[in-house]
């Protein structure tokens, strides 16, 4: 029963990572607080098993990632500050 619940929170946290890679109403502007909203609800998920957790970390980061690179409008600089802070 708790694997199972564990198996659906790293579903949740996929599907999450991937939502946010087809994102199209992030800017700049909001970005920061896309990024709260998102670091919140995946907090709000809850814990995956360890077997999945490098996959799902992977997933969430590459997609947030993948997002902060195709935003227009930002500077290359800022785009670097945002990279790093997802390096961590």
């Amino acid at each position: 029963e708790a694997e199972r619940g564990l198996e659906e929170n790293a579903t949740k946290k996929l599907n999450l990572a991937a939502s946010i890679r087809q994102m199209k109403d992030v800017t700049g502007e909001n970005l920061e607080a896309r990024f709260n909203e998102w670091l919140q609800a995946w907090n709000e998920i809850g814990h995956v098993s360890k077997s999945r957790m490098q996959e799902v970390q992977e997933a969430f980061s590459s997609a947030l990632k993948h997002l902060v690179s195709q935003l227009e409008g930002l500077s290359e600089e800022v785009k670097e500050e945002w990279l790093l802070k997802l390096d961590v």
